[in-house]
């Protein structure tokens, strides 16, 4: 019985708590619905508009990266005016620009041309040129039109030559084709002048920042977008209004949500009663189930950090000889060489080839060759300490860097490794004694920053030291 009144309490509770929480928080969810609508409804326009500005922007680049343009900035040629803007052309009409504006480097005026559109030419090229020092781009209103305009260096077409003047275009900002392209706006006017009263929020459009105030009224949504300001400090733009079916629709699907839930909390709470016992057990044998895997992980874990370490040990240390890898070296060489560039310090590197290697191979058996590379890199421990990179990088091919020591005293170095080598015969059995020699190519960063470029330049040195005989060390020096 007890239980029974707790179900019957937590269910009251909950009919009670659906009810607050489907009037505070769907409700908001509406309102953020709407918010969103009219973000969607007001990027839809600025693209419509940066639509009308991106086709005079087009039709601007075609004309300042004409070779005719910039052939007439050089001689103000008349021939070039003549063909394109003669009077009763209409060349602009034909393209839906209403002006085009030419100017030199100087931002000196060359040629104005003007659409029969155009009402007040003489105002528009003084609003587009005013204090125009640097890039130009915005919105002008004129005589109750909004009209945009932007501009582009005068070069040829090809891009070869250094930009020689600049090319301003104006064009009408089209409202009522705005209006059509936007079926979910009532509607859309041009509002001469008004103030702004609180944040804006700022949206982007190809490199312009359009800044729009939404007033939300209970029938109806107003957006102010700013296309400019006044001297005053006033706004002017464009002022749209569309519908708030959306809310009106929400409330409605709220209310039957409310007795659908109802409905469903009661039968689902007779669920809950029935299965809490069920569930008890199950999590009993879920826990069981976990700690097995649990365990079972730990062991695969375990393995697994055994075979990356041997994995590990493949990839950096060569097996043979006990060096580094070639692909260990090129991990450790680089930050080496960006450390001794901030810190202004020398890096040698030696590339090292053995003498006639395939010879030994070829005459005492790839087991004896495997003993005179273990027996060389043996022989270059006794030279070489811990700030030293000494690795194999290829059968018989090996590289050693020297960090913050002179190319001088890096070669005595590979003088007395070359030294020992010789004096060293390798003992391959009782009877059999091998001696061999190598070839030594030695380069540094004071020229090359990079280690391909180092290793390239040591490479072309031991090529040299091999061509004058082998058992040779070349350097710079």
């Amino acid at each position: 019985m007890k239980s029974y009144l707790s179900l019957v309490g937590a269910l009251v509770l909950m009919l009670l708590t659906l009810l607050f929480a489907t009037q505070r928080y769907i409700l908001s969810s509406y309102y953020a619905l709407e918010a969103s609508q009219n973000e969607r409804i007001v990027m839809a326009l600025l693209q419509g508009v940066h639509a009308q500005t991106d086709f005079v922007k087009k039709t601007l680049k075609d004309y300042a990266e004409w070779d005719d343009t910039f052939a007439f900035i050089e001689t103000k040629s008349s021939a070039y005016v003549h063909a394109n803007f003669r009077e009763n052309s209409h060349t602009l009409e034909g393209l839906d620009v209403c002006a085009l504006v030419f100017l030199d480097l100087e931002r000196t005026l060359v040629l104005p041309v003007f659409s029969s559109r155009l009402s007040s030419p003489k105002a528009a090229v003084r609003e587009m040129l005013a204090g125009s020092q640097e890039f130009s781009k915005g919105f002008l209103l004129l005589e109750e039109e909004v009209y945009f305009y932007d501009e582009h260096p005068i070069n040829n077409s090809e891009g070869s030559a250094v930009s020689n003047g600049w090319l301003l275009a104006l064009g009408k900002l089209d409202i009522p084709a705005l209006l059509s392209q936007n079926p979910e706006l009532i509607n859309i006017g041009l509002l001469p002048s008004f103030e702004t009263k609180g944040v804006p929020q700022r949206y982007s459009m190809v490199g312009r920042g359009i800044d729009v105030m939404t007033h939300w009224q209970p029938n109806g949504v107003e957006n102010f977008i700013i296309l400019g300001r006044h001297s005053t400090g006033e706004a002017y733009g464009l002022h749209t209004v569309h519908s708030r079916e959306m809310l009106a629709q929400g409330k409605q699907a709220l209310y039957l949500f409310l007795l659908v839930a109802s409905s469903m909390a009661a039968m689902i709470f007779l669920l809950i009663f029935f299965r809490q016992k069920e569930v008890q057990r199950e999590k009993i044998k879920l826990k069981e189930i976990v700690a097995l895997r649990t365990q079972a992980l730990q062991n695969t874990t375990q393995e697994l950090e055994q075979v990356v370490k041997k994995l590990e040990q493949i990839a950096y240390v060569d097996e043979l000889t006990g060096v580094q890898t070639r692909r260990s070296f090129f991990e450790t060489i680089h930050p080496l060489l960006s450390q001794a560039a901030k810190e202004e310090k020398t890096v040698c590197v030696a590339l090292i080839d053995l003498d006639d290697f395939k010879l030994i191979n070829d005459t005492y058996g790839h087991a004896a060759g495997d003993v005179v590379l273990q027996h060389f890199c043996d022989a270059c421990r006794e030279f070489l300490d811990e700030r030293m990179l000494f690795a194999r990088i290829g059968g018989e091919e090996f590289v050693i860097s020297f960090y913050d020591m002179s190319l001088k005293k890096a070669e005595k170095i590979c003088l007395q490794i070359q030294h020992y080598v010789g004096e060293t015969p390798v003992s391959i059995d009782a009877r059999t004694h091998v001696s061999y020699t190598f070839s030594l190519g030695i380069a540094d960063n004071s020229v090359s920053r990079t280690i391909d470029h180092i290793l390239r330049e040591a490479d072309e040195r031991l090529y040299s030291a091999k061509s004058l005989g082998k058992n040779i060390i070349r350097s710079r020096n």
